[in-house]
C-alpha cells in the first residue's frame, strides 16, 4: 500500500513539476495579444460516488471566477480506477467542451509531448 501511495505521490509531483516548466515558458512568451490562462489538473482514483460532485464544483467555480464567459481547461486524470470513475468522466467529457478525461498512461504521454 505504501508503494502505491509513493508512486501516485510521484506521478502527481512529476505532472506538477511539468505543468509549472510549461507554464513558465508560456508566460514568457504571452503577451498582450495572449493572455495567460490557467488549467486546472485533478487527479482520481476509485471515487465513482463523488467524482460528478467534485468535477461539478471544479466547472462551477471556473464558470463563476469567468464570470460565466469563458472557461479553462480543465483535466481530470483517473489513475487506474477499478470502479466507474473513468466511464463517469467520460460522460461529463461530453457535457463541457474544457474537459479533457484522460487516463494515467495518456496523460504521460501528453506531458511527455510538451
Amino acid at each position: 500500500m505504501i508503494v502505491l501511495a509513493a508512486i501516485v505521490c510521484a506521478l502527481a509531483l512529476y505532472g506538477t513539476f511539468s505543468l509549472a516548466k510549461c507554464a513558465a515558458a508560456y508566460f514568457k512568451e504571452a503577451g498582450p495579444e495572449h493572455p495567460p490562462s490557467e488549467s486546472l489538473v485533478m487527479f482520481v482514483k476509485n471515487r465513482e460516488e463523488s467524482v460528478e460532485g467534485m468535477v461539478r464544483s471544479a466547472v462551477w467555480r471556473a464558470l463563476s471566477k469567468s464570470g460565466g464567459r469563458t472557461v479553462d481547461d480543465i483535466v481530470v486524470v483517473d489513475l487506474g480506477s477499478e470502479d466507474e470513475t473513468f466511464e463517469i468522466l467520460m460522460r461529463l467529457q461530453s457535457e463541457y467542451e474544457f474537459l479533457y478525461a484522460m487516463k494515467r498512461e495518456q496523460y504521460i504521454e501528453k506531458i511527455q509531448e510538451m
